[in-house]
């Protein structure tokens, strides 16, 4: 079974900002799980409701540092990230947070 077609998948986007790439992923995979986390609650909150408002209930939210990600206790199988990674100041501290177990 390939993690496309199983029930539940998992997606993390870290750095969501607006959510314009969270609402693109949800809508694509409906039947994925999607954690979006950004530091800015602004953004945050700004995202929640564009996705309130395209009808996306396969989404949440959450206020986190992408270099503490790991102490969330949680795995993805598909980590999506395009506008976060090159605003630190040690990308690949953020690549080596985001994906350690």
């Amino acid at each position: 079974m390939s993690l496309l077609h199983k029930p539940a998948t998992d997606i993390l986007i870290p750095g969501c900002g607006t959510g314009q790439q969270v609402i693109e992923a949800a809508t694509k995979f409906l039947d994925a799980q999607v954690l979006a986390v950004d530091l800015s609650l602004a953004s945050l909150c700004y995202a929640a409701g564009k996705t309130h408002e395209a009808g996306l209930a396969n989404v949440r939210y959450a206020q986190a540092d992408i270099l503490q990600m790991q102490e969330a206790g949680e795995t993805f199988d598909f980590i999506e990230t395009t506008g976060v990674l090159h605003h630190l100041s040690d990308p690949f501290a953020g690549w080596r947070a985001l994906l350690s177990p």
